[in-house]
C-alpha cells in the first residue's frame, strides 16, 4: 500500500512538472520513468534534437527523421515527408511533430498541416510565411466576420493582405482590445504602423495610484541605433508607472546615436547614459549597466522595440502583491517595417518576448550572475536559469502582449552573423543547446544551475559540437 502511495504521488509530481514546463527538472530526474511520448515531448521542447539521432531507441521513429530536419538534412522536401508519413508514430504524434517543424522546414510542415477546423490558424499561418497571400486571402474570406474580429491571431494575419495602413492599425487595435490594452495610432498617418510609427495616447501617467511605489530601473543596449531609439525612448517615458530610471548603455555606436541620448539627458532627469570604449555585445553591456542600477526591479528593452503605456505597471503588479514572486515576463509581437506580424516559429505570432523579465534585484543578484557573457541567445538562457532556481511559485507570465519588437534584417535576431538563416541559426542552436545541457547535468548532480558574475564560462564553448555530442550520449546513458 505504501509503494502504491509512492507511485501516485510520484506521477502526479511528474504530471504536475509537465504541466507546469518544467522540461529540464523532467529529463534530468525522471527521463526514463517517463512515456516514450512524453520523452519526444520534453526532449522536444528542449531542442536537443541531437539525441534522437544517438539513441538507438528512436532509429525508426518519427522523432528521427525529425532530428534528421533539424539537423539540416531535409534537402528532398518530398523524400522527408514519405518517411515521416510512413513511420508508424506519425499520427500520434502529428501535432508534435508540426510544432517542431515550423522553425525548421515550413514547406514541409504546409504539406503535412491538415486543413481542418483544429489546425486552421496553423496552416493560415505557414500560408503567410510562404508569401502564398492570394490563397491566404481565400481562406481568411471564407471565415464569418465575427471569428475574424474576435480571433486576435486573425486580426494580425489580416496585415498580410491588406493594403491600406489604416486597416492595419485598425486590426492590431482590434488585436490589443482582446487582451484589454489601450489603443494605439501612427505619428505619420500615411505610414506603416511599425515600432518606429506608432504611439498611444490612451493611457496617461498615473502618480496618485503609485505614490511611493518602488523605482523600476529599465536597462536599455543600443548600438548604431539613431533610427529607433526616439520611439524606444518615448515609449518607456510614456508609461503609466511613473517611478522608473532608465540607464542606456551604448555599445560603441559609429552613427549618431549618442547625440540622440544627450539630448534626451537635457530634457529628463531619470535618464543615465554610459557609452562603452569598445562594442562587446548587448548581454555585457547588460551587465555593466546593472552596476549603476539603482531600481529594487529591474527589466530590459531592446532599443528597436515600443513598449505599451501599460507594460511596467501590468508586470510589476503581480511582484507587489505577492512577495513570493521574484521575477514576471510578458508576451510581444513582432512586426516587420510594413507592419505585418513575424514570429520565426510562425505559429502563433504572440509568444514570450525574451527580454521582457522585470525581477527583484537584491534576490536575484544573491543567489546567481545575471546574463552569461555572450553576444547571442543569454536572455533565453537567463529566463530558464530564473525558473530553475526560484521555482515555479517564483514566477509569472502575463499573458498580454505588452512589447510590439521590430523584425528587420540587420537585428540582432535576424542577421545573418548571429541570428537566423532560413529560420534557423546555427551558433543561436548551439548555444541554447549548451546551456540546456549545462541545466540538466547541473540539476542530475543536484545542483542548482548558479551562473557566477566571472566572464569565464560555466559550461563548454557552444561552438565544440564533438564535445557536445559527447555530452548529450553521457547525459541520455
Amino acid at each position: 500500500m505504501l509503494n502504491l502511495f509512492k507511485i501516485i504521488k510520484k506521477y502526479v509530481h511528474i504530471q504536475s512538472l509537465l504541466h507546469k514546463k518544467e522540461y529540464a527538472l523532467l529529463y534530468a530526474k525522471y527521463i526514463n520513468q517517463l512515456s516514450i511520448n512524453q520523452q519526444a515531448y520534453v526532449i522536444c521542447q528542449l531542442k536537443l534534437y541531437d539525441l534522437f539521432l544517438i539513441d538507438p531507441k528512436w532509429s525508426h521513429s518519427v522523432f528521427f527523421q525529425l532530428g534528421l530536419i533539424a539537423r539540416g538534412h531535409d534537402h528532398d522536401s518530398d523524400e522527408m515527408v514519405r518517411r515521416l508519413i510512413t513511420c508508424t508514430d506519425f499520427s500520434k504524434n502529428k501535432q508534435l511533430i508540426l510544432s517542431q517543424l515550423l522553425a525548421y522546414s515550413p514547406q514541409i510542415a504546409t504539406t503535412l498541416c491538415p486543413q481542418t477546423y483544429r489546425y486552421r490558424a496553423l496552416y493560415l499561418s505557414l500560408l503567410a510565411n510562404l508569401k502564398d497571400f492570394v490563397r491566404l486571402k481565400e481562406e481568411l474570406n471564407k471565415l464569418p466576420s465575427c471569428v475574424l474580429k474576435n480571433t486576435p491571431h486573425y486580426c494580425l494575419l489580416q496585415n498580410f493582405v491588406e493594403k491600406e495602413n489604416s486597416k492595419k492599425l485598425e486590426n492590431i487595435n482590434q488585436f490589443l482590445y482582446f487582451y484589454k490594452l489601450g489603443e494605439i495610432t501612427t505619428i505619420k498617418t500615411e505610414d506603416p504602423p511599425n515600432t518606429n510609427n506608432i504611439v498611444s495616447h490612451s493611457i496617461v501617467n498615473d502618480t496618485n495610484t503609485y505614490l511611493n511605489a518602488p523605482l523600476i530601473t529599465i536597462l536599455v543596449t543600443t548600438f548604431n541605433s539613431q533610427k529607433s531609439i526616439k520611439n524606444t525612448l518615448n515609449s518607456l517615458f510614456n508609461q503609466s508607472y511613473p517611478n522608473i530610471e532608465i540607464i542606456v548603455i551604448d555599445d560603441h555606436s559609429q552613427d549618431n546615436t549618442m547625440s540622440i541620448l544627450q539630448a534626451y539627458t537635457k530634457q529628463y532627469k531619470n535618464i543615465k547614459i554610459i557609452s562603452l570604449k569598445e562594442n562587446v555585445g548587448t548581454y555585457v553591456a547588460k551587465n555593466i549597466g546593472l552596476k549603476y542600477a539603482s531600481g529594487e526591479f529591474i527589466t530590459c528593452q531592446d532599443s528597436d522595440d515600443w513598449a505599451h503605456p501599460q507594460k511596467l505597471a501590468l508586470q510589476v503588479a503581480p511582484l507587489l502583491q505577492h512577495k513570493e514572486l521574484i521575477v514576471t515576463f510578458s508576451k510581444w509581437v513582432r512586426l516587420d517595417p510594413i507592419g505585418n506580424p513575424y514570429a520565426r516559429t510562425i505559429y502563433p505570432l504572440m509568444r514570450l518576448n525574451p527580454s521582457s523579465a522585470l525581477f527583484r534585484k537584491k534576490e536575484v543578484c544573491e543567489k546567481t550572475a545575471l546574463w552569461d557573457w555572450v553576444r547571442i541567445g543569454a536572455d533565453s538562457e537567463f529566463n530558464a536559469r530564473l525558473k530553475l532556481i526560484f521555482g515555479h511559485k517564483g514566477y509569472y507570465t502575463v499573458n498580454k502582449p505588452l512589447t510590439f519588437g521590430a523584425h528587420r534584417e540587420n537585428s540582432l535576431m535576424t542577421a545573418q552573423s548571429t541570428g537566423y538563416v532560413n529560420g534557423v541559426s546555427l551558433p543561436r542552436e548551439a548555444y541554447w543547446k549548451a546551456w540546456n545541457i549545462w541545466h540538466i547535468s547541473q540539476l542530475q548532480r543536484g545542483h542548482a544551475p548558479l551562473l557566477s558574475s566571472s566572464p569565464k564560462r560555466e559550461f563548454f564553448q557552444y561552438d565544440q559540437h564533438p564535445i557536445m555530442d559527447v555530452i548529450s550520449y553521457a547525459i541520455i546513458n
